[in-house]
């Protein structure tokens, strides 16, 4: 080319459509990565009837309604009575949360304020409360507003078992 700021022009033309193209190859790149594998079902609150097929799994479990109307399941494990509360539902429907507890009542189980610390300080995922009556608690929380895989929730309801069957024992 004789004339030079022709010749940039065009240069600075051909350099600007590489840049874009590469950059619509990027995207392409990235938009083609295949997607994590399929974990399983997610699980929500708002499907009392899947979290009770689960907890049927580790013995018996029925679904109720606590006293406002939300769901509730009154479920037993190795003689173990437990309930699941549902949390954050409007009318009785659409909970975002669970809490799995156990109570037991200062005549069937004593436990020191010491012994509930002690605990709670060498678990995470359930927290023993002793009462003002002197009963003793223990609880579970899981969020599920945006959801779990089955397998997951499989698992802590696993997780819950080992921990109420210790807490039985040991505490």
């Amino acid at each position: 080319m004789r004339n030079p700021v022709l010749f940039a022009v065009f240069f600075v033309a051909v350099l600007l459509l590489a840049v874009q193209a590469a950059a619509a190859d990027t995207i392409e790149v990235v938009q083609a990565t295949p997607a994590a594998p399929n974990a399983g079902k997610l699980v929500t609150a708002l499907d009392p009837d899947v979290v009770l097929n689960i907890a049927k799994g580790y013995g018996s479990a029925i679904l109720t309604k606590d006293k406002i109307g939300a769901p509730r399941i009154d479920g037993k494990i190795n003689g173990i009575s437990y309930l699941v509360h549902f949390y954050g539902c409007a009318n009785g429907a659409n909970c975002e949360s669970i809490q799995i507890g156990a109570a037991w009542s200062k005549n069937v189980k004593a436990v020191s304020l010491d012994e509930a610390n002690a605990w709670n300080t060498k678990r995470r995922y359930a927290h023993c409360f002793v009462s003002k009556d002197g009963g003793v608690i223990l609880q579970m929380d899981l969020m599920l507003r945006h959801g779990m895989t089955e397998k997951n929730l499989d698992a802590n309801f696993s997780l819950w078992r080992s921990l109420i069957e210790a807490f039985k024992k040991k505490c």
